[in-house]
């Protein structure tokens, strides 16, 4: 009974933690400020869109023949699939909020495993503060650290549960994780 208690209390506390994160990132962002080359990336997605097939090119670009092969496919994927079931102005303002939700409660969990459920809390609720994560998970912010925030803590998170509690399998889903982020960001090398 103690222990169910408890467990309702720490899932109220990460949800209001999560929900006051969201409501920060949507908060602080206004219709004229947007993320650091956003400009860049909603053009791509809305020329694949518009070709009707995911691509990485910029034909609009102030150079020559455009930019082709600027960041890998995978980086443009989400927004991409996103664009095409919810518009593309809307894929931009919930994404980022949604990949910086998950990597607070992937953080959340890492952390519980290494240290306790007191200094995960803690973090969870100065990260979900943080001006810095903010920055980088508000709408319209479209960067590599969205997506590899994610994949870096369940690469992390998995890779420990493999070492420490011996499960196999995990060892697996890190090493895919972590291959997986190849086709998302091009710093890759640092997971």
């Amino acid at each position: 009974m103690v222990r169910s208690m408890k467990r309702r209390i720490e899932l109220l506390l990460i949800g209001l933690i999560i929900i006051g994160a969201a409501l920060l990132r949507i908060i602080f962002w206004q219709p004229d400020i947007y993320g650091s080359d956003f400009f860049y990336h909603y053009t791509v997605t809305e020329q694949a869109i518009a070709n009707g097939k995911l691509s990485n090119d910029n034909n609009l670009a102030m150079c020559y023949e455009g930019v082709k092969q600027g960041h890998p496919h995978g980086f443009y994927f989400l927004p991409y699939i996103g664009g095409k079931i919810l518009g593309l102005d809307n894929a931009f303002i919930i994404l980022p909020i949604l990949l910086g939700l998950i990597s607070l409660i992937l953080n959340y969990m890492l952390l519980k495993k290494l240290f306790n459920k007191r200094v995960a809390m803690i973090a969870l609720f100065f990260l979900a503060i943080s001006v810095g994560h903010i920055s980088k998970s508000f709408p319209f912010s479209w960067r590599g650290e969205n997506l590899i925030y994610p994949l870096l803590l369940g690469a992390l998170l998995t890779l420990y549960t493999a070492l420490f509690e011996k499960k196999k399998i995990y060892a697996i889903i890190s090493g895919i994780i972590s291959g997986v982020s190849i086709w998302f960001w091009n710093g890759y090398p640092l997971l």
